[in-house]
């Protein structure tokens, strides 16, 4: 009553309007004639049951097949295998993720004495045997390995090649860093004088 009042043109318009259930039939219904289409059609293909595809990941194939780095909610310590190799010997050193050595290895302590122990054999008996110790302790506990170089010896390619063969393959996918802490001298006091032979 009150809007009749304040608008009165308004109220007037919207009397005039005519219905929208006038334009549309009982015959030309949206409903209907959607519902006819879709009876009548048969050239749609039939829809897929409910457990065609499975939703499931423990049934999915490829599942199997990614075992490759960590789990995510898998935490392991990191333990460290110090490298250290130089003109006279070549000296490995296994170590826990606090710092307390596991097991060591030296090329005097594989049987070469004196200038042989600075070798590339030596270098490599020695990888040899201290990759046995990382797997003696591999039962023990699960770990991740960061391998720490420190000098520039034959031992150091000894132990690269080591670890590319068959003795190396279960050392392999244990590592997830390789440091290298060769002490550079950089200005300092005056060097030894070079040896002349």
């Amino acid at each position: 009553m009150l809007a009749s009042k304040c608008f009165p043109s308004f109220v007037a318009a919207a009397t005039k309007r005519p219905r929208l259930s006038a334009f549309i039939s009982s015959e030309t219904n949206s409903t209907t004639v959607i519902r006819d289409t879709l009876q009548s059609a048969s050239e749609y293909p039939p829809s897929a049951p409910s457990n065609s595809y499975p939703r499931l990941s423990h049934l999915n194939p490829m599942t199997n097949l990614r075992t490759f780095g960590l789990d995510i909610g898998e935490k392991r310590p990191t333990y460290h295998l110090h490298w250290k190799s130089t003109r006279h010997n070549t000296v490995a050193t296994f170590t826990n993720d606090e710092g307390n050595v596991v097991g060591w290895i030296s090329g005097g302590c594989c049987g070469f004495k004196h200038s042989r122990r600075g070798e590339y054999e030596a270098g490599y008996q020695c990888a040899v045997r201290i990759f046995k110790k990382i797997e003696e302790r591999l039962l023990v506990e699960p770990f991740k390995l960061e391998l720490i170089y420190k000098g520039f010896g034959l031992g150091r390619q000894a132990l690269d090649s080591a670890l590319l063969t068959t003795e190396g393959e279960k050392i392999r996918p244990l590592l997830v860093r390789l440091t290298d802490r060769t002490p550079l001298k950089i200005g300092g006091t005056r060097a030894k004088k070079a040896r002349r032979l």
